[in-house]
């Protein structure tokens, strides 16, 4: 395989896990809040579903009666980022 194929392979798969996880969790988060992350919010909850995928490091939780947790993992890891602490303890909804 060459490299131009590989580089290729692993665009795709990171595309279609980044789909999966938005489509997954936009109606999970959206049921948290749904004036904050609902409908005609788009872009806003596109950028929310970005740092939540990095905060879950790409992982679906499973359990959904955890999802009251989601808004906190989100702020606890843009808090972390904004001060600079990247030794910060990750979050789990497990």
């Amino acid at each position: 395989m060459t490299e131009a194929e590989n580089n290729a392979k692993i665009f795709e798969s990171a595309r279609e896990s980044a789909k999966t996880f938005t489509a997954v969790m936009r109606p999970r988060l959206q049921a948290q809040n749904l004036i904050k992350y609902g409908i005609g919010k788009r872009s806003y909850s596109d950028k929310v579903l970005q740092v939540l995928q990095q905060a879950l490091e790409n992982e679906i939780p499973d359990n959904e009666s955890d999802d009251w947790k989601l808004p906190l993992i989100l702020e606890k890891y843009e808090n972390s980022h904004l001060r600079g602490n990247i030794f910060a303890p990750k979050e789990t909804c497990s």
